[in-house]
């Protein structure tokens, strides 16, 4: 099921560049490895 998310300019314009500079294919790619850190942050706060 796709999921739409509205980043800030800031976080937009980063995955904007990751993905032109080849890092990734595509925003999709860019925004997971960034769920997998907060979910992995957010397990560990008390």
């Amino acid at each position: 099921m796709p999921t739409s998310v509205a980043l800030v300019t800031h976080f937009e314009s980063f995955v904007k560049e990751q993905v032109r500079e080849g890092r990734f294919n595509n925003a999709s790619e860019g925004s997971a490895p960034a769920c997998a850190c907060w979910k992995t942050r957010s397990n560990c706060r008390p």
